[in-house]
């Protein structure tokens, strides 16, 4: 039986040897590209944490330097912005989200706060709605003696 002689060069791919080559190519390539992405919003996600962590710890000691009774109870919201810094702007930063103060009077021995910040992240693809809570108690320095 006569057979066809092969004549490629030696050393030569045939075409689906190529487009198998590609789509294995492709296929690691689409893998490195989202892990990038998933890095760049897990990094982005963890350092506006940080940031709202921060913002909750400063608002506890500036209400803690203030005297029981200056403590109203109620709650207020305000709106806070931090450039890629982390530090205020008045301009449109890295994160802008809004920070909820609630303060109550359980009983007459001291105040409980709750603070959350809350904001808009983008995560995977997805807009999503991220909060960060923090709270303490102060006491009440005059029933204490």
């Amino acid at each position: 039986m006569l057979t066809k002689p092969d004549k490629r060069p030696a050393g030569a791919f045939t075409l689906t040897e190529v487009l198998v080559g590609i789509v294995l190519l492709t296929i690691v390539w689409l893998a490195a590209v989202n892990v990038i992405i998933v890095s760049r919003d897990a990094g982005s996600l963890a350092r506006h944490k940080s940031q709202a962590v921060y913002l909750i710890q400063e608002k506890i000691e500036n209400l803690r330097k203030k005297t029981f009774s200056s403590l109203a109870n109620g709650t207020t919201t305000a709106t806070v912005t931090l450039d890629t810094r982390g530090t205020p702007s008045t301009t449109t930063g890295d994160l802008t989200g809004t920070m909820t103060t609630v303060i109550s009077t359980p009983n007459t021995y001291y105040k409980k706060i709750l603070i959350s910040i809350s904001w808009y992240e983008t995560l995977y693809g997805k807009r999503k709605t991220v909060k960060e809570f923090g709270g303490t108690y102060i006491a009440n320095d005059a029933q204490a003696n």
